[in-house]
């Protein structure tokens, strides 16, 4: 048999505020901010303050995402958008203090 490498353990975190950083110009018009407003809809029914940011260029999205991630008092960066977005999080998504989700958009005919 063979193997399929290192297993890690998994653990859960008690996330109660997060940060969702949203690129508005991913898909069109509608595409990312609309998966948002569904994705903060869903987090504060699971009883999450959801705190929503967004940069006005990927520089100072960069910005949000590493003061978001330095935050205490944010468990988690949710970033909502396209591949792009996924390169504004600062460093090895492995070795942050806190939990990294992506709500991928992607275009569809």
């Amino acid at each position: 048999m063979k193997s399929l490498g290192r297993i890690y353990d998994m653990g859960l975190v008690d996330i109660q505020r997060i940060a969702l950083l949203t690129n508005p110009t991913a898909v069109g018009s509608h595409g990312a901010v609309h998966r948002a407003a569904i994705a903060r809809q869903r987090f504060n029914d699971a009883g999450i303050d959801v705190l929503s940011i967004q940069g006005k260029d990927v520089e100072s999205s960069k910005q949000l995402a590493a003061e978001m991630i330095a935050h205490p008092d944010i468990d988690a960066l949710v970033l909502c958008g396209g591949d792009g977005l996924a390169n504004c999080c600062p460093g090895n998504p492995s070795q942050l203090p806190q939990a990294i989700g992506l709500d991928p958009c992607r275009y569809r005919k």
